[in-house]
């Protein structure tokens, strides 16, 4: 808003729950921990699921008990409990912070508006968050902090839709002025009207403040900052409180505005770190080489194997194995997966250029790369003739090149 043969089957199955981790487990560290007020939990449980949708386990989202306003966070028990949860996951990486609301609704009155009260009170909130984040620094020095706004209420004893939407809105404002005074270890995201653009409104009059004439999702004129969140989001009883569908909403907001950029960011990429021997520890004597060339965004691979069956006994080959067989594979890559093309290069003799080996122009197959960080991969194939298919997992023979590669993979 402020806007993918017979012969092969034992080892499929052999090696199914290793691909399922593959698929499953993240491509680069995300750890959140959630702190703040009574809408974090409840968002921070959204999030969670929305997470897990794009392949990270569930336990890459903490919450933490309500710890009610700014300024109670700042105080040395809010302190204290910051360190304890801490404590408690120290892998955190992300603390994302829910914070602001109850200053307001506790401290302010419609009267204040564009008072130097209000300005204090403003400003309070955003000093209040710069203890806990420099709190959160004297922790854990490389953690990343990420202050999230709220989106609008239903009508409240705390004023007109327009009046309480307008001081929120000036809460942002000075969250979002305070993320970018911190620098880049610290976000901001802004969800402000988020319900009113995901609901829309139905025409009925719920209250005073509802339009009379329905206003469909996403419409251009959503968000209006002097109308309330739509009654579809909040229970009657509870103005300040949304739905789980509310609260699943400004998560899906949060994740789209922040959190999948995040993940992008810290997507495992091809690069020539891994350029190197791999292999299947379960198939030793058999593997391939990597090199991949980042300018022309091609990477090349020798397989090295045997043919699907031994060939007789009584077969005679003057050098090497007669069940020898070298393949090789070329194509382009993105991301983390490398889409190639198989090819049989067949004719020479060893060490000679007469007569010259020949490789059919038109594959002999396919082969699919997907490495899930720089010590680990998974390579699917598909053989035209004879017809044969599978999975081969695969690691590294030695392990000299995985800081290049995760190096690399970490830079811009």
């Amino acid at each position: 808003m402020r806007n993918h043969h017979g012969k092969f089957h034992r080892l499929i199955e052999r090696f199914a729950v290793l691909w399922l981790w593959l698929v499953a487990t993240p491509v680069g560290a995300l750890e959140i921990l959630v702190f703040g007020d009574s809408w974090a939990q409840p968002i921070g449980q959204s999030l969670r699921v929305i997470l897990v949708e794009q392949g990270l386990p569930s336990s890459s989202l903490h919450t933490t008990p309500r710890l009610g306003q700014a300024c109670l966070m700042a105080e040395p028990d809010g302190l204290d409990e910051i360190t304890y949860q801490m404590d408690r996951y120290p892998e955190t990486d992300t603390v994302h912070l829910s914070t602001g609301a109850n200053d307001i609704l506790n401290n302010w009155s419609p009267e204040m508006a564009g008072t130097p009260a209000e300005a204090e009170l403003l400003q309070r909130i955003a000093d209040c968050v710069d203890v806990v984040v420099d709190h959160l620094f004297s922790i854990a020095p490389g953690v990343r902090v990420v202050w999230s706004s709220y989106d609008f209420l239903r009508p409240t004893a705390y004023g007109t839709p327009a009046e309480l939407n307008t001081i929120f809105i000036k809460l942002a404002g000075v969250a979002d002025e305070f993320a970018k005074r911190r620098g880049a270890q610290v976000s901001f995201i802004d969800i402000v009207g988020t319900m009113q653009v995901t609901f829309g409104f139905d025409g009925v009059r719920h209250s005073p403040y509802d339009p009379s004439q329905p206003i469909p999702p996403g419409h251009s004129s959503l968000p209006d900052e002097s109308l309330p969140s739509p009654a579809a989001a909040f229970p009657p009883q509870d103005p300040t409180h949304p739905y789980r569908k509310g609260y699943d909403a400004m998560a899906r907001a949060q994740f789209d505005y922040f959190y999948h950029a995040l993940i992008d960011e810290q997507a495992f990429v091809i690069n020539p770190g891994l350029n190197d021997a791999w292999y299947d520890p379960e198939a030793p004597g058999q593997g391939f080489l990597t090199s991949v060339f980042p300018e022309s965004g091609q990477m090349f691979v020798a397989w090295f194997t045997f043919d699907i069956e031994r060939p007789p006994q009584d077969t005679f080959a003057q050098l090497g194995d007669p069940g020898h067989r070298w393949l090789t594979a070329q194509g382009p890559y993105s991301g983390n997966v490398a889409e190639l093309d198989i090819f049989l290069t067949h004719g020479g003799i060893f060490d000679s250029a007469d007569p010259p080996p020949s490789t059919n122009p038109e594959s002999y197959g396919s082969m699919t790369i997907e490495f899930s960080d720089c010590e680990m991969g998974l390579i699917s194939y598909v053989i035209d003739t004879p017809p044969v298919s599978g999975q081969i997992p695969i690691k590294r023979i030695a392990n000299d090149n995985i800081a290049l590669c995760e190096a690399l993979s970490a830079s811009p």
